[in-house]
């Protein structure tokens, strides 16, 4: 399912009349976003789909980017559009899609022992009545007496099988290493500092697998829409507002100040 959504910039919003083509929520650098009215894009290849997107969820990352500018070394040079958790309706199909047709609302986009990670009272508890089995709030101490704490608070015995940071904090990723059994498995999902001081020596010689993640892997998004039609999974409980295109940059603020799971931004009413 391809995607056509430009990268966009911007000012701070001054709540225009959002009647055009494509309007966009802009980043110009940080901290400066904008409304801003775009032609609508073309499909350049037979597989590619265009999307009327109705909804936008609120990443950690849009908002990293929107404070600083920048998340490691991808740096905002350019006017960027924000938000890639978006869902509509098709609106345009290539020649060669055969999966999806005009009308088609898309979005963009096993374990036994779950333990959820955070600092933050309030989502630990959402966290664990969702998903989680297990939470673990993180406290004022070194990385490897946080993860033993960890380890024997959660019952892990020789330590955890898999750990997916999702945070890019240093300390969160040092208390991940320590934390992991011997020939566990790392994924570094979150974006952090460019370079960072790691627990080398505790990764040979517990002989970790290390992955680099950039969003989610191939038949991962499938898997996700499966188990939300078989009544697997609710997304109810995990939206936790909605605003108006024109009050994106207040979905924002509230997303930084830690309000609620997930923010939705409404698309651009016709």
């Amino acid at each position: 399912m391809g995607e056509k959504v430009s990268q966009l910039p911007r000012e701070t919003p001054k709540h225009p009349t959002i009647r055009a083509s494509n309007s966009s929520f802009v980043l110009e650098k940080a901290g400066s976003v904008k409304y801003e009215d775009r032609p609508i894009p073309e499909l350049k290849s037979p597989y590619d789909v265009l999307v009327n997107v109705k909804f936008t969820g609120i990443c950690g990352s849009d908002v990293h980017y929107w404070v600083h500018g920048a998340i490691g070394h991808f740096i905002v040079r350019d006017p960027m559009v924000l938000g890639h958790e978006s869902a509509g309706i098709v609106t345009e199909v290539g020649s060669s899609v055969t999966t999806l047709k005009k009308g088609d609302r898309v979005a963009m986009e096993p374990a036994n022992k779950i333990i959820t990670v955070d600092i933050n009272e309030d989502r630990l508890a959402f966290a664990q009545k969702y998903a989680a089995t297990h939470a673990f709030r993180s406290q004022r101490e070194s990385p490897a007496d946080s993860a033993a704490r960890l380890v024997k608070e959660c019952g892990l015995g020789p330590g955890a099988d898999i750990i997916i940071d999702a945070s890019g904090a240093e300390i969160c990723i040092q208390t991940a290493i320590h934390a992991l059994r011997v020939g566990g498995t790392y994924v570094q999902g979150g974006m952090g500092k460019n370079d960072i001081t790691f627990p080398i020596m505790a990764m040979c010689t517990k002989e970790l697998n290390v992955k680099g993640s950039f969003r989610y892997g191939s038949g991962d998004y499938q898997l996700a829409v499966e188990m939300l039609a078989a009544g697997r999974i609710s997304v109810k409980e995990l939206i936790t507002g909605k605003v108006a295109f024109t009050e994106a940059e207040r979905a924002f603020e509230d997303v930084k100040a830690g309000k609620g799971i997930k923010m939705l931004i409404e698309g651009v009413k016709d």
